[in-house]
């Protein structure tokens, strides 16, 4: 454990070096707290004005800026014409929910905190507030989830890479569409579910059953829809949630814990499972997302709990476990 923990402290010591060139630090306080995030928005010359404004969180132990140099998210945002803005935790982690009871992270409010950053990049970037969208990697993946669950802003859609869900609240504050993805090589995120040991010893659902969860927690009736986006990708969608949401499920064959289609992390592979050339995950998940926003009429009114029937098996190419042993 001693061993991977140093490991891994010296990979994201490599990783932390450079940032995105184009983006702007930007100071915000909140909550007696100087905190940052980076914007980077399209060029003075760009044909049109900005579209979107998506917000990207990073994982444990990264910086924001990696979460530029770690993905194909600024090239998407170049040619869409998005503005990026990536919010930096205190600490090693967004409080998620897995921090222990009691403990300084876990009084951290890092919902009030990204919704804070959305309202401000979308001022400073003129962004419509219907135009909002956030995504999120491994820790920030599960913070993603946690924003689906409690917060009340007006995202247009959330997608959640490399994660589970941390907190346990049945319901939701405020339906919105909401993608899941996952690599069916990814040790930390193992297709059968079980104990992993980043960043602490922690038991992880499969993600059968995390969609199953969701699914729940949206509320999806009807029958779910079974494509195939790109080769070695599988996505179920529930195209009717409560409150006009979606949800979509996507894996990705032989892809492990990393953002497929861009620069892979610089540690092995043993850890963190092989990357994948190929697909461009941001161009899958801004495909949901955009698609997503335009046909949701997502309401403010919250989603009380209610026990729905178990989500069909999982998409792609291997047996899906069984949700229930999976919990």
């Amino acid at each position: 454990m001693q061993r991977l923990g140093a490991l891994w402290a010296l990979a994201v010591g490599v990783l932390a070096g450079g940032a995105a060139a184009a983006a702007q630090d930007i100071a915000l306080w909140h909550h007696g707290q100087p905190r940052h995030y980076l914007l980077q928005a399209p060029t003075r010359d760009a044909p049109h004005p900005a579209q979107g404004l998506l917000l990207v969180l990073h994982g444990t132990s990264m910086r924001a800026a990696q979460m530029f140099e770690h993905t194909d998210l600024p090239a998407l945002a170049a040619r869409e014409g998005l503005v990026l803005a990536a919010p930096q935790a205190l600490g090693s982690a967004f409080n998620d929910g897995l921090a222990a009871a009691g403990s300084a992270a876990a009084a951290v409010d890092d919902v009030a905190f990204i919704e804070a950053v959305a309202e401000d990049a979308r001022r400073r970037s003129g962004v419509a507030a219907d135009a909002v969208y956030a995504v999120g990697f491994s820790n920030g993946g599960s913070m993603v989830q946690r924003l689906a669950i409690e917060s009340r802003y007006p995202f247009a859609g959330l997608a959640a890479v490399a994660s589970a869900p941390r907190v346990a609240t049945p319901g939701v504050a405020r339906p919105v569409p909401l993608l899941l993805v996952f690599g069916q090589a990814d040790p930390l995120n193992p297709p059968q579910g079980g104990w992993v040991w980043i960043p602490v010893p922690h038991r992880k659902p499969a993600p059968a059953a995390t969609a199953q969860q969701w699914a729940e927690r949206l509320q999806c009736n009807g029958p779910a829809s079974d494509t195939v986006p790109r080769p070695g990708v599988a996505l179920r969608l529930w195209p009717q949630c409560a409150g006009g949401a979606r949800l979509g499920w996507m894996t990705i064959s032989g892809l492990g814990h990393h953002w497929a289609g861009a620069r892979p992390m610089p540690f092995p592979s043993f850890v963190l499972g092989p990357q994948v050339s190929a697909p461009a995950l941001g161009e899958l998940v801004w495909a949901f997302l955009a698609s997503a926003s335009r046909t949701s009429s997502a309401a403010p009114a919250a989603i009380s709990a209610a026990p729905q029937p178990a989500a069909p098996p999982g998409p792609g190419p291997a047996p899906p476990p069984n949700p229930a042993a999976a919990r």
